[in-house]
Formats: C-alpha cells, structure tokens, sequence
C-alpha cells in the first residue's frame, strides 16, 4: 500500500521509498525513512499536496510523490497486550494537537 491509498487518519509505517536518487535523498533528510510511523492527515482538494504527520512534525508532498511511498498498516491497540508476565508496549501513532481540523 502507498500513502496516497491511505484514508485520513490512518496510521502506518514507512516500507521503502522509490523514487529517483535525488528526491530520496531529500526525503530521507526530512525524516521520510523507512520503520518511520506515519498518519495521514488530509488530502489537498483537486489532486494538491499530501499532508502527513511524522516525526513530531507535518509535511506536505506532492501526491506522486506520496504514491511512491510504501507502507504497511500499523495496528493499533487500545489497551496494553500482556504477554505471558510482561505486559507489551502499547502501539500508538504519535500525533500532536492540531493536526488535522475537526
């Protein structure tokens, strides 16, 4: 799945990106790496910009190249899953105030 698949909201987490040398490199310094988390905040109207939540901050892409970004779905868990005496550490899209209008 890509980011441009993603429905907003929706949290997952970065596979691999596939675009030519020049734009990975530039999305690797603005943090676009994969295992990073990611959530979907909200499609620009008329085919505009990809706005994503990351690493504490938002970042706008264009939507070909968010459709190059792959991703596999992050499940999220409501409460902590025990496991056998330990309990595990709660799974969570880290997001901030303000990152999408209600």
């Amino acid at each position: 799945m890509t980011l441009c698949q993603m429905k907003p909201g929706q949290c997952a987490a970065i596979e691999r990106v596939e675009c030519e040398t020049a734009i990975r490199a530039r999305l690797s310094e603005m943090g676009v790496t994969p295992g990073t988390t990611v959530k979907l905040i909200r499609f620009a109207p008329f085919g505009g910009p990809v706005l994503i939540s990351l690493r504490g901050y938002m970042l706008a892409l264009r939507k070909n190249q968010a459709a190059r970004i792959y991703v596999r779905n992050e499940e999220l868990q409501s409460a902590p899953a025990q496991t056998g005496n330990r309990i595990a550490p709660q799974r969570h899209c880290r997001a901030f105030k303000g990152d999408a209008p209600k």
